[in-house]
């Protein structure tokens, strides 16, 4: 587990830090709210071309899917940005995947 210090010291990055709150719970979430086409059709590297509003709205509910013992573990805390941090991490995850699935079908 990589705590905060460990991501403000750069001993991991930005994807190793958020990476580890995902589950599949919060990737499923992010999935309903946001919407798939939404994810698979950004451009942006940090879904920026997604309204903030949206990132924003889901953050809120977010924080009852987040495990708290993670949470205090990694020393993260909770905010609204760390929230948004989790949530495109599971849009990165959900979008790697669909990339996955789609060059090596079954």
């Amino acid at each position: 587990m990589y705590t905060r210090q460990d991501y403000l010291y750069k001993r991991c990055n930005h994807r190793d830090y958020y990476s580890q709150f995902v589950t599949e719970e919060i990737k499923n979430y992010v999935k309903r709210w946001i919407g798939l086409h939404t994810i698979l059709n950004s451009t942006d590297d940090w879904f920026n071309d997604i309204p903030i509003q949206s990132w924003d709205n889901i953050a809120y509910n977010l924080r009852a899917l987040i495990n708290n013992q993670v949470l205090i573990e990694s020393q993260a805390g909770w905010s609204l940005s760390t929230a948004v941090c989790i949530s495109k991490e599971a849009a990165r995850q959900l979008k790697e995947k669909d990339r996955t699935a789609y060059a090596n079908p079954d």
